[in-house]
């Protein structure tokens, strides 16, 4: 355990978190502190509650993708794997002369949470309120390829017809 969770494991206020965690009662607020307080917080509630053995995860919802990006920053320097799901970038221009950089990073965000590589997806409230795909049907999407690893091009152009592409 760090020591960022030792500092605050015996506070009145952390310990009622922490049982609220454990006893299912969530999703909370927190409100008043600093962004980075809530990086402290999550992180030492994910060290005390991984600290068995189990595999829990966050999902915090936060004001905007400033704050997102600074806080998976943050939570990178306590050795924490932060991703933040930005959201779309809205453009009324030609489909020629758009950047796909958003998607794929939204993508990537969502792919590490279902893959569960990511202990913490970070929400700006715009992209809270975004349509996405759901999870299952992320999950049922994927295809890893790998070099070397033998694959049917009928099959892969199926599983791209089936995706949408």
């Amino acid at each position: 355990m760090s020591g960022f969770s030792k500092a605050i494991e015996h506070h009145e206020q952390y310990q009622a978190i922490l049982n609220d965690i454990r006893s299912g009662r969530y999703p909370f607020g927190i409100l008043g502190a600093t962004a980075m307080h809530k990086v402290y917080l999550i992180h030492a509630l994910l060290e005390s509650l991984n600290a068995s053995g189990s595999r829990r995860r966050a999902m915090a919802l936060v004001p905007d993708e400033g704050t997102a990006v600074k806080m998976a920053e943050d939570f990178a320097t306590m050795g924490t794997n932060a991703v933040v799901l930005p959201a779309k970038d809205l453009t009324f221009l030609s489909d020629q002369v758009r950047s796909r950089e958003y998607e794929q990073q939204r993508m990537g965000a969502l792919s590490a949470w279902v893959l569960g590589t990511a202990d913490v997806l970070l929400v700006p409230a715009e992209a809270a309120v975004q349509k996405t795909v759901p999870p299952d049907v992320l999950a049922s999407r994927m295809i890893e390829l790998k070099t070397g690893s033998d694959i049917s091009l009928d099959a892969l152009k199926k599983d791209f017809v089936a995706a949408g592409y």
